[in-house]
């Protein structure tokens, strides 16, 4: 019996109302993690303007950008905090991996785009 119930609980999948005013974090029995943007080394060599230029548009207008993401991978939410130079992740930590690879993807295209304009 306890081998079935833990099927049914790994078979449940957790949704999210992204348009609900009480959509925030923290988010019980859901994942977390966080990627600290001190760690990325071409970050770290540009000025702070090129930085929070580059975040700007890896976030998105309004996050849209970081929503997209959210709702492909139905992930609870990602948050951009400024205060402490990380993105926060909360949802299933077996989709972290794409997740991650999609926020780097933006930073990427950012970061050439602020490049290629001697920004």
């Amino acid at each position: 019996m306890s081998s079935s119930s833990s099927s049914l609980k790994q078979n449940t999948k957790q949704t999210y109302n992204y348009k609900s005013l009480a959509h925030l974090p923290p988010f019980p029995n859901t994942d977390h993690t966080e990627i600290n943007l001190d760690n990325i080394k071409c970050l770290t060599e540009r000025p702070q303007d090129f930085v929070d230029e580059c975040m700007r548009l890896t976030v998105g207008k309004s996050g849209n950008n970081f929503k997209k993401i959210t709702e492909k991978y139905k992930i609870a939410y990602i948050y951009h905090n400024k205060d402490n130079n990380t993105i926060s992740i909360w949802g299933d930590k077996s989709k972290f991996n794409n997740v991650l690879q999609e926020i780097i993807n933006h930073l990427e295209w950012s970061y050439n785009l602020l490049s290629s304009r001697n920004y």
